[in-house]
């Protein structure tokens, strides 16, 4: 495997725990807006976007109209043989399928 590209993912379960209480808190996720964000775990730049950016999502009434879908997937591509090909390496690779299956097993964090 080369180089995977994948940001690393700041604690979105601290971040979302936070109290944001406003009237939109009751809108139908159906008409939230939907984010889906890929990102490399590796990837400073993802970091630096997520940490400086995408956290205002979570301070801020944001949150509440936003249906904010984390994709640990970025700049990864797929061999004929099946394996996995990432920009930062096989630590990356790692990564992204480690935050991945966090992201499945507890999808409300």
């Amino acid at each position: 495997m080369s180089q995977a590209h994948l940001a690393y993912s700041m604690d979105v379960s601290t971040l979302h725990s936070s109290n944001i209480s406003s009237s939109s808190d009751h809108i139908d996720s159906e008409k939230r807006v939907n984010l889906s964000v890929y990102y490399e775990s590796l990837c400073p730049y993802c970091a630096n976007f997520i940490v400086n950016h995408l956290v205002n999502i979570f301070q801020t009434d944001l949150l509440n109209i936003v249906n904010l879908r984390l994709v640990p997937w970025g700049n990864t591509r797929i061999r004929s043989d099946d394996s996995w090909i990432c920009q930062h390496g096989v630590d990356e690779c790692e990564l992204d399928v480690t935050e991945a299956c966090a992201i499945n097993a507890w999808p409300r964090v």
